[in-house]
């Protein structure tokens, strides 16, 4: 797996393999389609409350501009953006996403 440590938080550049995962496990897959803007993040208070009592709360949040969906996996079907910004965080305080309008597929 390619990735970087960023302030203890596991960045993923590589989600090939998250993309092999998804597609092995054939689970229930939902999808948000192309061209509407979605933003995915890490959500450290859940890493950091499944540690703490063993949870399973799932740590990924898709954005758009409807909804706020929580999922374990996510596989991005086309171009993406990595972005960091100290300065302009998201409205849930996130420094670091990923951005795209591409197909996502989620469980």
């Amino acid at each position: 797996m390619i990735g970087k440590v960023f302030k203890g938080l596991y960045v993923l550049l590589d989600l090939a393999l998250v993309v092999k995962a998804l597609r092995d496990t054939k689970q229930e897959v939902n999808v948000i389609k192309e061209g509407i803007l979605k933003r995915i993040h890490v959500n450290q208070h859940h890493i950091r409350a499944n540690l703490k009592d063993d949870g399973n709360r799932p740590v990924f949040t898709i954005k758009t501009s409807k909804d706020n969906i929580k999922t374990d996996r996510v596989e991005i079907n086309g171009p993406s953006t990595l972005l960091y910004s100290p300065d302009k965080s998201l409205s849930c305080g996130a420094k670091c996403w990923i951005e795209t309008k591409s197909e996502i597929v989620y469980e």
